[in-house]
């Protein structure tokens, strides 16, 4: 009984975090916060204090204010490639899954090859075509995710094509159009959709290295990934709250985003069993 109140109340933790990072990044515009490009010479790197809780940086930068609006852009970025790369497992995987033959052969060593490149040696080479903008840095995250998403649809295809409701809907002279789409995807879909809070944190973890790394979201956009990069080389000098709120704000979403995996995974096992 324990354990299922401490489950309960980490999962809430968990939705409640997503919950006031989602509201910061919609309403930052709206809230009485400072302008996060603004430069203010007389408070280079200033400790946290009552006027700027989070310090400044060494611009002279609001530190609170630039890590709420850099939410925006990562948060952005992660939804928008975890739904496009969603959207492409669910199309590509069913096609390959049932289809089979060579088809599906083929396209599984093609993401056998894809996912053995690294992530930022992949992101560094399709910059270096592309131009450094917002929807480069969602491409990319999307080529990223996309093959997981069409490996798990592909499995739920293929498990799910030869059960005997398949048979009965051909028999009936269903297309094989309408049978995947009507009769195998609302079944394939659902557990594959577990993965979407694991897959968001992960993009968040790639996009801030993208930024610290340089590519991608550049500087003077507040961006998780680009603050720790401009604060890291302080630290051990003392200045270490420009490195450190950032990374505590990266740490707070994927740790949520991870407790909300672990309970729809286990509410998928249990609805499976």
């Amino acid at each position: 009984m324990k354990l299922g109140l401490k489950g309960g109340l980490s999962v809430k933790i968990g939705y409640a975090l997503v919950a006031i990072y989602t509201g910061l990044a919609v309403f930052a515009p709206y809230l009485p916060l400072r302008d996060p490009n603004e430069i203010n010479v007389d408070n280079l790197m200033s400790r946290p204090s009552r006027e700027y809780p989070f310090g400044t940086d060494l611009n002279g930068m609001d530190i609170l204010t630039r890590t709420i609006f850099a939410s925006r852009v990562d948060l952005s970025i992660a939804f928008s490639a975890v739904l496009l790369a969603l959207i492409l497992g669910i199309l590509i995987g069913s096609l390959i899954g049932f289809t089979g033959g060579i088809l599906d052969s083929l396209f599984s060593r093609f993401l056998d090859l894809f996912q053995s490149y690294p992530v930022l040696i992949l992101a560094l080479a399709i910059s270096g075509i592309a131009k450094d903008s917002l929807l480069t840095v969602v491409f990319i995250i999307t080529l990223v995710d996309a093959p997981v998403f069409i490996r798990l649809v592909r499995s739920e295809v293929v498990r799910l094509k030869t059960a005997l409701f398949v048979d009965s809907a051909r028999a009936l002279g269903n297309s094989d159009f309408r049978i995947v789409f009507r009769h195998i995807l609302p079944l394939a879909v659902p557990p594959v959709l577990v993965q979407i809070p694991i897959r968001i944190a992960y993009s968040i973890n790639i996009v801030a290295a993208m930024a610290f790394v340089g590519v991608g979201i550049q500087p003077p956009t507040p961006e998780w990934g680009s603050m720790i990069k401009l604060g890291t080389p302080y630290i051990g000098s003392g200045q270490w709250w420009m490195a450190i709120f950032p990374g505590l704000a990266i740490f707070g979403i994927c740790l949520a985003l991870n407790l909300i995996s672990d309970d729809l995974q286990k509410k998928s096992l249990r609805t499976r069993a």
